[in-house]
């Protein structure tokens, strides 16, 4: 089984309505008969609100796991993907509602963030390192994968401007 990580691109002033959206809806619907009884409509428009307000960045081609695998291995550089450069109270809020992980950032965090991850240099002998200390195995395609991912995320942190907000959303 696979997680997919996605990093959307919204306006920042649409990040109220979003957290909004997040949320399933439950609608009770009374029934004709009186004897009936009534039933209960979910809406989940998250969907709908994505399609219509974010654009979706690249979309990175391995798992998703690697994400959360690439955070483990930045907190040795005393760096993180879902710390203070994000927007945490809204984050988890969105990730409560949507039971997934997302992280939002907004301009000077996605910078910030940046600027951390770019005085970072991992080297495929390094993550290997880190995979055989935590799995016990230093799979090639799993180096790959982190490499990719430490070099996506600068390039998706890279495309937050001032006038917008990014979501890293894995799951």
């Amino acid at each position: 089984m696979s997680a997919i990580a996605t990093f959307h691109r919204l306006n920042a002033h649409d990040l109220k309505p979003l957290l909004s959206a997040a949320a399933i809806r439950r609608k009770e619907v009374k029934r004709l008969l009186p004897f009936l009884p009534s039933r209960w409509v979910e809406h989940d428009g998250y969907g709908e609100f994505m399609a219509s307000h974010a654009t979706e960045l690249a979309r990175f081609g391995y798992s998703g796991y690697a994400i959360s695998e690439l955070e483990l291995l930045l907190q040795g550089h005393d760096a993180t993907l879902f710390g203070p450069s994000t927007l945490r109270e809204e984050s988890a809020a969105l990730s409560a509602a949507r039971q997934s992980t997302a992280v939002l950032f907004d301009a000077a965090g996605a910078r910030t963030l940046r600027m951390q991850l770019q005085g970072i240099t991992l080297t495929p002998e390094e993550v290997a390192g880190h995979l055989e200390e935590e799995h016990g195995s230093r799979e090639p395609e799993m180096v790959e994968a982190l490499l990719a991912a430490f070099a996506q995320v600068q390039v998706w942190l890279s495309q937050v401007s001032e006038s917008h907000i990014g979501l890293l959303q894995i799951g």
